[in-house]
């Protein structure tokens, strides 16, 4: 509201209030990496732990707001040049929601790939209200930021404006939100696609081991344990065509052909083998694998007592816990980083989205992390994936408001790729996702839980899969050019003055 008063707001000013922004509310919702300080599992000492928390909330926020300054630069570069009111509107929504997105972008690259982390992102706040994050389908997530910035900033464009003003900026902020909620309304009401032929009962298994119980006890008695559960499932009338279970939820070595398989993984393959073709489902789990380059978080497919040659490894890993940046000069730096890994060395990102053929269905992974980066899920989506399993390991969260954080991101990628989505956490949260992004059923946090519903298997290729965020970098780069063209004119203007 600032920039529609008569305020003079000078460039380094207007860099303040938009780091300011974004740096408050960074550190805010970051609050929860003090639970990381539990991180009991990992031999690394306290003080470690509490400069790497120190480092993910106030530096990473710092890091991140650095954007978020120069975006709010443009802004007011369009209103204090009495920009066409229509642009000024649009541009400033652009340019909020780009660098939003840029949080994103910027994970692809190796020189500051590691502070890529779009977690505190406008759109999040709207994941319960299901009818008005519908049109992530045709935009994406983003999208929905963009929608948010922009009636807000013509409501107070209304209320800071002249009386006879006022009235067309009310009335614009109204048939934008409305417009967006009628679509969303009428794409849940009128999609009649479902049939019996795609139907299929999906189970999540939540097996509520926190990370140091996992990695301390034993890999094949965590089997054990949820051959035991899902039997149980079965005898009580239970349905299930694929079973997706928790990242990791192995802490061992599996390989399709056995070759790198450790003689846990071969117990742990015979046990889900046999289960699966006595029952006649596919299971989706986790666990390492590894080749010549390293090792990797991985996801395999049992399916009717066959274990499926295709692996999906994790695409996006989690810096200072499964990679390193700058590794090399790090450890040296600070030898105790070397441990702050639970696999026993820092693993290797996967490069595809590896989907599995399924007999029920064509399955794409993700990986917890994995689920923050819309392109994964898209990539995916893109490749024929017809349900995507999402196996994440939330217990670090503890009970913060991280863990429900986590799983509302679960719901935008399920829309954007109109796929239903099965989640399968540690401790929780565990759900299924349809392809709007309502939970059919879910779990509690910190119980043992196994999560059943009838999903449908989907093909269709949203706008969004197809297209991205093509019309966002077009609107960003036209702002830009505006902004140059109305910086150019401003300084004519003061020259001819002089």
């Amino acid at each position: 509201m600032l920039f529609y008063t008569d305020k003079v707001i000078t460039a380094r000013r207007a860099f303040l209030y938009g780091f300011l922004l974004h740096f408050t509310r960074s550190c805010i919702v970051l609050t929860w990496f003090k639970e990381l300080y539990s991180m009991s599992a990992v031999d690394v000492p306290p003080i470690i732990m509490i400069v790497v928390i120190f480092l993910g909330d106030i530096v990473l926020s710092a890091l991140q707001s650095i954007p978020f300054g120069f975006c709010s630069i443009l802004i007011n570069l369009l209103h204090k040049n009495n920009a066409n009111a229509v642009f000024c509107h649009i541009f400033s929504a652009a340019f909020f929601a780009f660098t939003e997105l840029f949080q994103t972008i910027i994970e692809q690259t190796s020189f500051l790939g590691f502070i890529g982390f779009p977690w505190v992102v406008s759109y999040i706040t709207q994941h319960r209200f299901l009818y008005a994050i519908q049109s992530s389908s045709i935009f994406g997530s983003i999208f929905i930021t963009f929608v948010i910035i922009l009636v807000n900033s013509l409501i107070a464009h209304a209320i800071c404006s002249e009386k006879k003003t006022r009235m067309i900026s009310l009335v614009s902020a109204l048939s934008v939100f409305s417009a967006n909620i009628v679509f969303g309304i009428g794409y849940i009401t009128f999609d009649n696609t479902e049939s019996d032929e795609n139907t299929i009962n999906a189970v999540v298994y939540q097996d509520n081991n926190s990370s140091y119980d996992k990695w301390s006890g034993s890999a094949k008695d965590v089997c054990d344990e949820f051959i035991y559960d899902i039997e149980w499932f079965f005898s009580e009338g239970g349905k299930a065509d694929i079973i997706v279970l928790s990242e990791t939820v192995f802490t061992v070595r599996f390989d399709p052909d056995r070759a790198h398989c450790s003689s846990s993984g071969r117990y742990i393959s015979d046990k889900l083998c046999d289960l699966s073709e006595k029952h006649g489902c596919a299971i989706v789990f986790g666990g390492f694998s590894s080749d010549d380059n390293g090792e990797y978080n991985s996801m395999f497919l049992i399916d009717n007592g066959v274990f499926c040659d295709t692996v999906y490894n994790k695409r996006t890993l989690v810096p200072f816990g499964e990679y390193l940046p700058y590794e090399n000069i790090l450890t040296k730096l600070v030898p105790a980083l070397e441990n702050f890994n639970l696999s026993g060395s820092y693993l290797k990102k996967g490069e595809n989205s590896e989907v599995f053929e399924c007999s029920i269905a064509d399955i794409g992974g993700i990986i917890c992390y994995d689920s923050i980066f819309y392109y994964n899920a898209r990539k995916s989506a893109e490749d024929g994936a017809q349900m995507i399993a999402l196996s994440t390991n939330d217990s670090w969260y503890n009970d913060s408001a991280a863990i429900y954080q986590h799983y509302a991101q679960s719901s935008f990628r399920a829309i954007e790729t109109d796929r239903c989505l099965l989640r399968s956490a540690t401790t929780g949260v565990s759900g299924i996702i349809d392809n709007h992004g309502r939970s059919i059923a879910k779990s509690s946090i910190f119980e043992k839980a196994v999560v059943s519903g009838a999903v449908q298997k989907r093909s269709s290729i949203t706008p969004f899969v197809r297209f991205g965020y093509t019309y966002l970098y077009f609107l960003t780069a036209m702002g830009v050019l505006y902004c140059g063209y109305l910086y150019f004119k401003l300084r004519k203007s003061v020259t001819c003055k002089i």
